[in-house]
């Protein structure tokens, strides 16, 4: 079952995956945030990736757990964060989903600004939380990324678009902490399953 953070004075929360700090490790390791996409292929992989098994929802944070068996021996913390929405996170509001829906662009685009500022204000608490080693001088070591895939890549740009947008030492904590953005993604793969 995942764990949850809180993200506003609202109740909103984030749930999350963490592979943990890896064994062994030296005093530093480095971290990925990774945002899920819209949907996944199921918890077993098909025979064959179709399209409806691409586009399937489930649990979006099941595709990382594989990934995150391998983190350890990479000297890797991986945390998923499942987005609002998906299971164990805050489900959107009526008025929320009306947006999506039908709302004016600029309604879209302060919602999309809400959800950037919830997953940096994720990423704040859960430093302030468990600690993460600080971003080393040559910043191959320490620090933490943040990591899209396919449409997790917008909410992955936008933690970095509104950091104008955070509170003052939030912005700063994660400005001198952030190693990385990482956008994945089978984009054309997509596109002819749309077209």
């Amino acid at each position: 079952m995942p764990s949850t953070i809180q993200v506003d004075n609202k109740g909103t929360v984030l749930a999350y995956l963490d592979s943990g700090i890896p064994p062994n490790s030296p005093k530093s390791y480095n971290t990925i945030f990774a945002l899920h996409g819209l949907g996944f292929a199921s918890r077993k992989s098909p025979k064959k990736l179709s399209c409806t098994n691409l586009i399937r929802l489930i649990n979006a944070l099941d595709i990382y757990k594989r990934i995150m068996a391998l983190a350890p021996a990479h000297n890797l913390r991986i945390i998923a964060i499942n987005r609002r929405g998906y299971p164990g996170s805050t489900p959107f509001s009526e008025s929320e989903s009306a947006i999506f829906a039908s709302g004016t662009d600029q309604e879209k685009a302060n919602l999309l600004q809400q959800l950037g500022i919830e997953i940096n204000v994720f990423i704040y608490n859960f430093i302030r939380k468990f600690g993460l080693p600080a971003l080393s001088e040559d910043t191959r070591e320490g620090g933490f990324a943040v990591m899209g895939w396919s449409l997790g890549t917008i909410f992955a740009i936008e933690t970095v678009a509104v950091w104008d947008a955070l509170p003052e030492e939030v912005a700063r904590r994660l400005k001198n902490e952030m190693r990385g953005l990482i956008l994945h993604g089978m984009f054309n793969y997509l596109n002819r399953c749309l077209s």
